[in-house]
């Protein structure tokens, strides 16, 4: 509940910016500290969120809540369309069971599947030539995740093994998040 004469919406998005903008101090200060000691409890992904949650007392649900999708929340969208976006980085059929399992709607999370394999099949070449990873390795888990089914199929045009890794990761992806639903589902409540 907002304090007297101050609009939901205002308390909303500073709460946004907030937990986003302490994510990423977090976040950079993990990642100082894991380039020093590269441990796998030091991955900043996974430190930056815990020494939040841990600093400032709160809830996962909170912080998620907070920190979750700046843009979403600067503009406004709706709980159920935000729900709908989260699963957009996996393939269609693994997308549409974890937007049911955490209450999003199918339907638009088919969209967003569809534009971020679009987008990432279209700009994921140019990124590709941008960064120093050079291995079918990192090629083909770069077009599995980033740009789904699309990616894959582009990768088996340039190479069968760089496919495969791609196809592997999308679906390995896929199945992870199936499995991780019902715990985020719970997380989210």
């Amino acid at each position: 509940m907002p304090p007297a004469g101050i609009p939901a919406e205002a308390v909303s998005f500073a709460q946004t910016v907030f937990w986003s903008a302490t994510t990423l101090g977090s976040y950079l200060f993990a990642r100082r500290l894991y380039r020093r000691w590269p441990r796998p409890w030091l991955n900043p992904v996974a430190l930056a969120p815990a020494l939040l949650i841990l600093a400032l007392h709160a809830s996962y649900a909170r912080y998620l809540a907070g920190a979750g999708w700046l843009l979403a929340g600067a503009l406004g969208l709706n709980e159920q369309l935000r729900l709908s976006l989260l699963a957009r980085s996996i393939s269609t059929p693994f997308a549409i069971t974890v937007a049911q399992e955490i209450g999003g709607r199918a339907n638009l999370t088919a969209v967003f599947v569809i534009l971020t394999g679009l987008v990432g099949a279209t700009l994921g070449e140019y990124r590709l030539t941008r960064v120093p990873l050079q291995s079918d390795l990192a090629r083909g888990s770069q077009r599995g995740m980033g740009a789904h089914a699309l990616g894959t199929a582009k990768g088996l045009e340039i190479d069968r093994e760089l496919g495969a890794i791609a196809g592997l990761v999308m679906v390995l992806a896929g199945v992870v998040n199936v499995l991780a639903a019902p715990l985020l589902a719970w997380l989210l409540r």
